[in-house]
């Protein structure tokens, strides 16, 4: 029995990391009719509802960056594979409403550099960009995903406000100066807190402005014991900054 409802557990954690909330409560729903024989289209419903948002953003945008990706079949050069989840695009209204709230009594965006760690294949820095970051950083570790993410960028006029590195998020440094941190549930917990210890060092050692932007916040947890403060949690996220972290 307890074997049967982690497997049960695991399984529901990979559909949230997949397909967020509104996919995970669609499968819910969907198990919860089956076992009363009541057919469901729910969780059919919400994917079809999210390719049709893809495909609006990305005609708009002139670029690739819907559907998604599971890292089985991807190109990854890490022993942190394990502890990746699937690629799958934010979508624009809750970037643009959690963004709009980290921003508030913050450095000014033409200030400030956005970074993205687990990156995929652009478009959380291709909405920052149109928002006037000064800087746009990407770090992805799946290659298929970071070269779709250069092709984005390359048809851009103003590529040269952005850097993607393929690499592992627990081996990026954050660059000097304000920086939002962005994180859309890319990676389990042992490398979230890998990455909030050396984001915290990295404060430590130039205590400039930072916020950290994590949407569906599964591992929040990791980020309030090792120091940081819960700042504003907008819908399906929540904002932390240095505020209750020791000085080096």
């Amino acid at each position: 029995m307890a074997n049967t409802v982690t497997r049960y557990a695991r399984r529901m954690g990979a559909v949230y990391r997949t397909y967020g909330a509104g996919g995970l409560a669609a499968r819910i729903i969907d198990k919860v009719r089956s076992a009363f024989g009541v057919s469901s289209k729910a969780h059919r419903s919400f994917i079809d509802a999210k390719a049709k948002s893809d495909a609006a953003f990305d005609e708009a945008a002139e670029a690739d960056t819907g559907g998604v990706q599971h890292l089985p079949g991807l190109t990854i050069a890490s022993a942190n594979r394990v502890h990746g989840s699937s690629h799958i695009a934010i979508n624009p209204a809750e970037f643009t409403t959690s963004l709009a709230v980290a921003e508030q009594d913050f450095v000014a965006v033409d200030q400030t550099t956005f970074v993205d760690l687990g990156s995929g294949k652009g478009r959380a820095l291709l909405m920052a960009a149109d928002r006037g970051y000064r800087h746009l950083i990407g770090v992805e570790f799946a290659a298929e995903l970071d070269a779709i993410a250069r092709r984005n960028i390359a048809q851009r006029t103003d590529r040269e406000r952005f850097t993607l590195i393929h690499g592992d998020a627990t081996e990026f440094d954050l660059p000097d100066g304000p920086v939002l941190l962005f994180l859309y549930h890319p990676f389990d917990r042992p490398i979230m807190a890998e990455v909030a210890r050396r984001v915290g060092a990295s404060w430590r050692a130039d205590s400039r402005q930072l916020r950290v932007v994590y949407q569906h916040p599964i591992f929040a947890d990791v980020w309030l014991q090792a120091g940081w403060r819960s700042i504003a949690t907008p819908p399906d996220c929540t904002i932390f900054d240095p505020g209750s972290l020791p000085k080096g």
